[in-house]
């Protein structure tokens, strides 16, 4: 491309190495937030067991938690900051799981009454948790085109 003299080109940066001891480093720190997320989340799903009356707090405090990671921006927001938030919402879930694995199991082979069939309470829950899942997926997929003015095709 021809450039005016006048607008000369700055030379480019030469692109950063990072070295193995760094790589390990940013590792390491991804797999310690999950498993933080993960046992912190685990610890807050046996509270209820503890004390029978803590369940209100219990589910309060998953649906802020994941709230949180899903709905606040951070600001000045890095991929790999984003990245971290991701990997902490799944621990976060996944612990949900974990620390209710009895009773999902009790709860996922009971047989449910769909109109004149029985099916096993497990389809049934993965179904529900699907139609959940897309639900979720295109109220996020609105709210973001909400956010980007320009971009958004129902001004």
């Amino acid at each position: 491309m021809f450039l005016p003299p006048s607008q000369e080109r700055s030379p480019e940066p030469a692109p950063i190495k990072t070295s193995e001891k760094t790589k390990l480093t940013r590792n390491l720190r991804n797999w310690s937030v999950y498993v933080a997320c993960f046992s912190g989340g685990t610890i807050l799903a046996f509270i209820p067991r503890i004390i029978p009356g803590a369940w209100v707090f219990y589910g309060i405090a998953k649906i802020s938690i994941i709230g949180y990671l899903i709905a606040v921006k951070p600001q000045d927001a890095t991929l790999e900051s984003l990245s971290l938030r991701r990997l902490a919402g799944l621990a976060v879930m996944l612990s949900t799981i974990a620390g209710h694995w009895d009773g999902v199991l009790l709860f996922l082979t009971r047989p449910t009454w769909t109109g004149n069939t029985v099916l096993p309470l497990w389809i049934v829950a993965i179904a529900a948790i699907l139609g959940v899942i897309v639900l979720i997926f295109i109220l996020l997929v609105l709210w973001r085109m909400a956010d980007d003015k320009s971009q958004n095709p129902f001004r």
